[in-house]
């Protein structure tokens, strides 16, 4: 079997985390890869020696490939050449998607989406059923477990989030909750873990002036704790981090998959979450603290490029109120969140990325439907 993978690669992205973990998971499994990067966004990420040893091999020209996989939004999808199969893997984080995307996804033989939520909003906007494979995505629970070093983070109890600074993420619904619900009395304290999304910020300074500018409109004379960290942290940075705070939270207003909540479950940290969208595949109450949503609300015109895909549709508004209930139930029932945190692990092994793999590769070998 020969698969050409084509997609985002050294990025900060998420497609371009996709793309890098899907390859490296196939060529695990022995399976013959030919990688085409494309270019997405402008920040690179620096990956370990070793793994772009693997990419730069993975990027040499083997041949006439069996299988073609598209991996990013349907307008980079490519569709040129003669396989047996051409598949799309793709999502979106609102309650459907652009009527270009369904002409684009039906010349597709498959569209894989990560959830069964997106294989609800795909096939009610238009894309033929026939063609919508729900395969589940992957974390690395190797990297990102409980065991290992920690970071320096923030005083005493310690709420992280890990996201982009763009209004889908929440991030202004969970400072506003945040800074209602603590005071400067409450040993507890708020790490940032973002970045912006156009002209990076690498200082973080334009995201300390909104977070300033939160803290400002607080009617509190005493706020708690918030630090930021706006720079890149390479992966095992990043799996410190997750094990020296002591929960994670992320009021969300949509997701297609939310790759920062399953690190922070298989790094066995509890997680404060919206009830709602593409993630609700892998948490229930049982493992999970999920955020009530008030409505669905019509997604605004923000400026930013996602204005087109989201316009007309939906997304969630999560409650504050019942938000600052959970922020305050993790804080002071520590030991409940723990047993949790455990269930979180323990039910997300089989989303390990050789599982992933293995399914895509019998997917694959299957010949489709």
């Amino acid at each position: 079997m020969r698969l050409h993978i084509r997609g985002p690669v050294y990025d900060i992205t998420g497609y371009a985390h996709l793309t890098r973990e899907t390859a490296l998971a196939f060529y695990r499994q022995g399976v013959e890869i030919y990688l085409q990067p494309i270019t997405w966004a402008a920040t690179s990420l620096n990956l370990p020696k070793e793994t772009n040893k693997i990419l730069d091999e993975l990027k040499l020209w083997k041949g006439k490939c069996d299988y073609l996989l598209s991996i990013g939004i349907p307008p980079f999808f490519h569709m040129k050449g003669q396989y047996k199969r051409t598949i799309g893997l793709t999502m979106l984080e609102v309650d459907g998607i652009p009527g270009k995307w369904v002409e684009i996804c039906n010349k597709m033989d498959e569209i894989w989406v990560p959830s069964t939520f997106n294989e609800d909003t795909f096939i009610k906007s238009g894309v033929q059923g026939e063609k919508v494979v729900v395969m589940p995505l992957g974390v690395d629970t190797g990297t990102f477990n409980p065991h290992g070093p920690r970071a320096v983070t923030g005083k005493g109890f310690t709420f992280l989030t890990v996201c982009e600074w763009i209004p889908r993420k929440g991030y202004d619904i969970l400072v506003d909750a945040y800074l209602q619900e603590f005071s400067d009395k409450d040993n507890v304290s708020l790490v940032i873990k973002s970045h912006g999304r156009r002209n990076f910020d690498p200082d973080g300074t334009k995201i300390l002036q909104e977070i300033k500018g939160f803290i400002g409109k607080s009617s509190k004379l005493s706020v708690p704790s918030i630090a930021l960290i706006s720079r890149i942290l390479t992966t095992s940075q990043m799996a410190a981090l997750y094990r020296s705070v002591d929960c994670f939270v992320l009021p969300t207003r949509g997701e297609g998959w939310n790759l920062p909540v399953l690190e922070a479950m298989a790094s066995e940290i509890p997680v404060i979450t919206t009830a709602w969208s593409g993630h609700m595949d892998f948490l229930n109450e049982e493992n999970s603290y999920l955020i009530k949503v008030k409505e669905l609300e019509p997604v605004p015109r923000l400026g930013l490029s996602t204005d087109e895909i989201y316009l007309g549709f939906r997304w969630a508004k999560p409650d504050v109120q019942h938000l600052r209930k959970l922020l305050r139930e993790v804080y002071e029932n520590r030991t409940e969140a723990f047993k949790k945190a455990k269930k979180a692990r323990e039910s997300i092994k089989r989303l390990s990325w050789d599982a992933v793999a293995e399914r895509m590769v019998e997917r694959l070998s299957l010949g489709g439907r």
